[in-house]
């Protein structure tokens, strides 16, 4: 006859001899545990006394098994969902503060504005001075823009205009 181990997610209960039990909802183990003490709280899920695991809320995420906290997303990331084990990163051409806990909060970076679910560049012309919803505003007379994506406009050269 052979030995054999617990398979991942199972600990031998020793008490009942050499039955390998299922670890508790929303725990795991490693092949080969020998103890309930063996099975952690799974990837996004935090331990809450007691050897409860409670489910990381959105905004949060726990990315390995364990007893660890959840930790809130980064600046730049979301997670609109409870269990997250990572964050999604905003679009491109946005950011968001830690802790984000929807695609809503991720807003357009200064000189982008809002094109449906895309952060697109301020036109030639336009500019956003600031991180946000708002709509790019136009360059005031005696004012231009060249270039996509502008954050201020210049002055216009001595002997020159713009309308």
């Amino acid at each position: 006859s052979e030995c054999l181990q617990c398979a991942a997610g199972t600990y031998l209960n020793l008490s009942a001899g050499t039955v390998c039990l299922v670890c508790p909802s929303r725990t795991w183990s490693d092949i080969g545990a020998t103890s309930l003490g063996a099975c952690v709280c799974n990837a996004g899920y935090t331990e809450f006394g007691g050897g409860i695991c409670v489910v990381c809320s959105p905004g949060t995420f726990k990315a390995y098994h364990g007893s660890g906290a959840c930790s809130d997303c980064v600046a730049g990331s979301y997670t609109n969902f409870s269990g997250a084990s990572v964050c999604t990163a905003c679009p491109v051409n946005s950011s968001s503060s830690t802790g984000n806990d929807a695609l809503e909060g991720c807003i357009c970076n200064a000189g982008y504005s809002r094109d449906a679910s895309t952060c697109t560049a301020c036109p030639n012309g336009k500019y956003k001075a600031v991180n946000g919803s708002e709509a790019c505003s136009d360059c005031l007379p005696g004012s231009y823009l060249d270039v996509r994506g502008g954050t201020a406009c210049f002055g216009c050269p001595a002997n020159s205009w713009s309308g």
